[in-house]
């Protein structure tokens, strides 16, 4: 009985993992996405990103790598084509870490399903 619970558990990670590879999101976005989704609907700065990243990891983050992961869940992504649009940013400067970020309906709906089978 203990194994077949271990099996339906993993078959739901395996599920998650797979949307997530059709929908060509990567582990770090995903990450960056339930850290949002745990903001609710308030804006979070990139420097509130970057620190909480860097607590869930051993490694050190930096402020690019969490950019980047971010540009490509936006609508637009760093290469100008046609991102995920899973975020909205706000921003009065063009520096990078005055930008705010928020999941919109979308992006909470996607974790939303991804963690509800978990």
């Amino acid at each position: 009985m203990s194994l077949m619970g271990k099996i339906t558990k993993y078959t739901q990670f395996e599920e998650t993992f797979d949307t997530l590879k059709r929908k060509n999101i990567t582990v770090a976005q995903f990450h960056l996405m339930l850290i949002l989704a745990s903001q609710d609907e308030e804006w979070t700065s990139m420097q509130d990103l970057v620190a909480r990243m860097q607590r869930t990891r051993n490694t050190k983050v930096g402020q690019s790598s969490v950019s980047r992961a971010v540009k490509n869940l936006t609508d637009v992504n760093r290469y100008g084509k046609e991102g995920h649009g899973y975020l909205e940013t706000r921003s009065d400067q063009e520096d990078a870490r005055f930008v705010a970020f928020r999941l919109n309906r979308r992006g909470m709906n996607l974790v939303d399903k991804l963690t509800q089978k978990l």
